[in-house]
C-alpha cells in the first residue's frame, strides 16, 4: 500500500524534530503540487498532531516567519529522542566500568526500535534517512554487545551474535564479537572459520583487508591467548586529572612582575621565600638548594662595611630573577625533551632513535610496520630504540613498559580491539592507566586504516 503526502511530509517533520525544514524538502517528499496544497496538509496535521490546541494557536506544529514549519516535541515524545538519550547514558555508563548497567541500559534504548524505520515511504529523502538511522541502530548493537562480552556473557550473546552476522556479514565489530564468543566457550576452529569466511566476502566484494585489529585478534586465537578467554576483570581506577584551566593574561603578568620585582625590592631572601614554596607545591626538593644559595644576598647585606658584598649579591640577585621567572613559567613536570639531556648516554642514543622513528611514522607509517619497529615480538632486527605499539604489540610486550602491569596490559589488549588507540592519552580517557613522561617516551602508536565495519555517521537528509 502506498504512503500519502500527509505520511510522508509527517515522517519528514519527524526526521528533523524542533529544526525548521525547507518547504521545498517538504513538497518533494509528498510530491505536493505546490506551497498553497502544503499550506492545507499542514493545517491538517495540526489538527492531527495537536488536537486540543486552541483556535488561531499554532500548537506543536509551529510556523516561522520566512515560512518554514517546525514540529517542536519533548524528548520524551520521540522515539529517536529517548534512544540518543539511553544511548548517552550507556556510554557514561560504559566509561565508568559498570558494565552490566551499562548492557542493560543499551538493551533499554534499544528497545524503542520497533520494526523497520520509515516503513512503506520510499524516494531519495527516505532511503537516505532510512540508511541513517539503520547505521545508527547497527552502531548502537555492536556497542552493546562489546559491553556484553566484557561482562562475560559470551554464552547468553552467542546466538544473538550468530544471526545478526548473518544479516550483517560486512560488519567488522559484530564478526570480531563473534569469534571473541565462539573462543571463549571453546569452539576456537570456528572462531577462526569467521574470520576466513570475512576475508572470503570482503575479496568477493572487492573490498579492503581486514584491519590490523581484527588481524591481532586473529593471532592471538591462533596462538591460544590465555589473556583472551575470560574478560578482564573490573577495577576501581581513579578517574584521569581534570587538566588545569587555562592562564590568563593577567595572570601571567602578575607572575612576571613578582619574578622580576621580588628578588630586587627584598635583596634576594623574596627569591628565597618563591622557592621554597615551589619546593614544597611541586615537590621538586632540588629547589631548596636555590632557596639556600638566593639566600646569600640577604646574609651579606647584614655587613654592609664589607667591600666584597656588593660585588658578590648583585650578580646573584640578577641570577635569582631570570630563575625565578623560569620556575613560575614552567609546567609542572620536566618541561626539556628527554633527548636534551637523560640520565646516561646510552638513554640518550635511545632516546633520539625513538624520535627519530616516531618523525617517520609520520611521513610513511606503513614502512615502519613492515620493519617491525615497535614489535620487539617480531625479531626483525630493527633498532627502535626500545620502542613499543600499543596497538600491535602483545602482551608480554606492553608489560614491559613502565607502570604497566600484567592485568594493565590485558586491558589495553581488550580496550584496543575497537576502536583502536589513537593518541597515548586514550590510556587514561578510557580509564586503563595513568601516562607518565616516562610511559609516553616509550610508546608509539600507528594509525590504523579504517574498516568495512566502522559505523559511519551520516547526516540526516
Amino acid at each position: 500500500m502506498g504512503s500519502s503526502p500527509r505520511q510522508r511530509v509527517l515522517a519528514l517533520l519527524l526526521l528533523h524534530p524542533n529544526t525548521p525544514v525547507d518547504v521545498s524538502k517538504l513538497i518533494e517528499a509528498g510530491p505536493l503540487d505546490g506551497p498553497e496544497q502544503l499550506r492545507v496538509l499542514l493545517e491538517e496535521l495540526r489538527d492531527l498532531v495537536d488536537p486540543h490546541r486552541l483556535p488561531g494557536v499554532d500548537g506543536a506544529l509551529i510556523e516561522l516567519s520566512d515560512g518554514r514549519p517546525m514540529l517542536c516535541l519533548e524528548r520524551a515524545d520521540l522515539d529517536l529522542f529517548r534512544f540518543e538519550d539511553g544511548l548517552a547514558e550507556a556510554r557514561k555508563l560504559r566509561d565508568r566500568d559498570q558494565r552490566a548497567q551499562s548492557a542493560e541500559a543499551y538493551r533499554t534504548a534499544l528497545a524503542n526500535w520497533r520494526g523497520e524505520p520509515l516503513a512503506g515511504l520510499h524516494g531519495p529523502l527516505f532511503d537516505k534517512a532510512r540508511r541513517w538511522l539503520e547505521d545508527l541502530r547497527i552502531a548502537a548493537l555492536e556497542d552493546m554487545y562489546e559491553v556484553e562480552l566484557a561482562a562475560g556473557r559470551h554464552e547468553e550473546v552467542l546466538s544473538e551474535l550468530s544471526a545478526l552476522t548473518a544479516q550483517y556479514p560486512l560488519r567488522e565489530r559484530i564478526r570480531a564479537a563473534l569469534m571473541v564468543a565462539l573462543y571463549r566457550v571453546g569452539r576456537q576452529a570456528q572462531a577462526l572459520a569467521e574470520y576466513d569466511d570475512y576475508r572470503t566476502r570482503l575479496d568477493s566484494a572487492h573490498q579492503m583487508l581486514p584491519s590490523l585489529a581484527l588481524k591481532a585478534l586473529w593471532a592471538r586465537m591462533v596462538n591460544f591467548d590465555p589473556l583472551l578467554m575470560l574478560p578482564v576483570p573490573a577495577t576501581d581506577l581513579k578517574p584521569a586529572p581534570r587538566p588545569n584551566p587555562p592562564v590568563g593574561q593577567s595572570v601571567v603578568v602578575a607572575r612576571a612582575l613578582l619574578g622580576a620585582i621580588l628578588p630586587v625590592v627584598t635583596c634576594g631572601i623574596g627569591a628565597s621565600v618563591a622557592f621554597v614554596v615551589l619546593a614544597v607545591a611541586r615537590r621538586r626538593w632540588r629547589l631548596l638548594l636555590a632557596a639556600a644559595v638566593y639566600a646569600v644576598p640577604s646574609a651579606l647585606f647584614l655587613f654592609p662595611d664589607s667591600t666584597d658584598a656588593f660585588l658578590i649579591s648583585s650578580p646573584l640577585i640578577l641570577l635569582s630573577v631570570g630563575h625565578l621567572l623560569a620556575a613560575l613559567h614552567a609546567p609542572h613536570r620536566r618541561w626539556w625533551p628527554r633527548t636534551w639531556w637523560p640520565y646516561r648516554k646510552r638513554t640518550r642514543a635511545a632516546a633520539r632513535i625513538r624520535e627519530s622513528w616516531r618523525r617517520y611514522a609520520n611521513y610513511d607509517p606503513e614502512a615502519v610496520r613492515r620493519a617491525g619497529v615497535g614489535r620487539p615480538d617480531l625479531r626483525l632486527g630493527t633498532d627502535d630504540g626500545g620502542l613499543v605499539e600499543l596497538n600491535g604489540a602483545p602482551a608480554e610486550v606492553l608489560a614491559t613498559l613502565p607502570g604497566v602491569t600484567a592485568e594493565v596490559a590485558a586491558r589495553i589488549l581488550q580496550q584496543r580491539l575497537w576502536p583502536p588507540l589513537t593518541r597515548v592519552e586514550e590510556l587514561e580517557t578510557r580509564g586503563i592507566l595513568t601516562v607518565t613522561d616516562d610511559l609516553r617516551d616509550r610508546v608509539l602508536i600507528l594509525p590504523v586504516r579504517n574498516s568495512v565495519g566502522a559505523a559511519r555517521q551520516n547526516p540526516m537528509p
